[in-house]
Parts: C-alpha cells; structure tokens; sequence
C-alpha cells in the first residue's frame, strides 16, 4: 500500500513537471513567432524613429510603366524620394489621388532637377486589379513592382499608411517623412525639406 501511494506521488510529480515544461515551451514559442513576426512586419506610430534610417530598396523588384515591365537604373549617390503603396488594402481606396503626383513632380524639378522618384508598390505583377487602378488614375510614371514584399520586411515603416513617403539623402538615410499630398502644410514641409538636402549636398561636393 505504501509502495503503490510511492508511485502514486512520483506519478503526480512527474505529471506535474511535465505540464511546467509544456507550458514554458508554449511561452517560449509564442515569443518566437511574436519576435519574427516584428523583424517581418515592424511599425512605428512615432515617425521619429525613422529619420536617419538607412531605407532599403527592393532587390528582386520588377520595373513597371503603364503596365509593362521596362528597365530603370536608379542612381545611387542620389537624393530620393520613396513613396510606397500596398495592394493589400482596397486598391481604388489606397491609389485614389495618385495622379495628383504629377503636379509634385514638376515642382520638384523646379527646385532641382537631380531628385530620383521611386514609387514602390507591394503587388504581385500578375494583380490585376491593382494596375487597372494605377491606369485608371492615369498613372504614367514607372513603379517598382515588390511582389515579395522585401520593402516591409528591410524596414522601419509607419503604421500609418498615409506617411509612406520618405525624403532620402544621398547615403539613403530617411531624412523627412510624409506625403506632400496630405495637404498645402505637409507640400511645403517637403519642399523646405528637400530644399535644404540639396543645399547641403551640393556644399558636401565642393
């Protein structure tokens, strides 16, 4: 009767530890898939935490215009602007306005012409939908087409989808961050902004 109570006991203790173990693996785990799942897909409500980064552009993106593939080389010791949509939202809803870029465009090149734009988007090429609304915004200006969504995964980005638009030094570090369509307050932000980059380069190659 002792030895039978004996193993009764060990019985329960070993149930016990084996229950203890379980549940720290299922702790540990969670924090894993918690952690990869912010390296894959990190944002930030405060946007100065993205000023100075080094902003990644995709490497196995395909070029588009008007919806055929083309070529494009991005010079890299250039001044940027980056601007990235995501198709995983109703795509009419996130690209509505986009025609309105032209008018930015061209007052950009006003201030100074040695500006590369890069519009990324997040779409597979084949996304139909998503190109039939970038044509049906008369969209004419090419776009880096990240179907494998390296631009998300690289780096820091708002949560806010409205500020995906990034002013870049010649270095590539996030310098302003916003979109000049926000509004006449946000348009001259940038435009101080790209201002004074341009100044600064230019004394940075005398």
């Amino acid at each position: 009767e002792i030895a039978s109570c004996l193993v009764g006991s060990e019985m329960c203790i070993r149930d016990r530890d084996w229950k203890m173990i379980r549940n720290i693996l299922v702790v540990f785990l969670l924090l894993f898939v918690g952690f990869s799942c912010d390296l894959k897909n990190r944002k930030t409500k405060n946007l100065r935490d993205i000023y100075g980064q080094n902003l990644i552009l995709p490497g196995h993106a395909t070029w588009k215009i008007e919806g055929r593939d083309t070529v494009i080389n991005i010079e890299n010791l250039a001044p940027k602007l980056v601007v990235y949509y995501s198709s995983g939202t109703c795509a009419p809803c996130s690209l509505k306005g986009l025609h309105h870029w032209g008018k930015i465009i061209d007052s950009v090149e006003l201030v100074g012409p040695s500006l590369e734009i890069v519009f990324i988007i997040k779409a597979n090429r084949y996304d139909s939908l998503f190109f039939h609304s970038l044509n049906s915004e008369h969209f004419i200006f090419p776009v880096l087409c990240d179907k494998e969504g390296e631009f998300e995964e690289n780096n820091l980005l708002p949560i806010n989808k409205e500020y995906n638009a990034f002013l870049l030094d010649s270095n590539n570090e996030v310098v302003y961050v916003g979109s000049p369509l926000l509004g006449r307050k946000m348009r001259s932000l940038f435009t101080v902004s790209y201002t004074h980059l341009r100044a600064h380069e230019t004394r940075g190659n005398l």
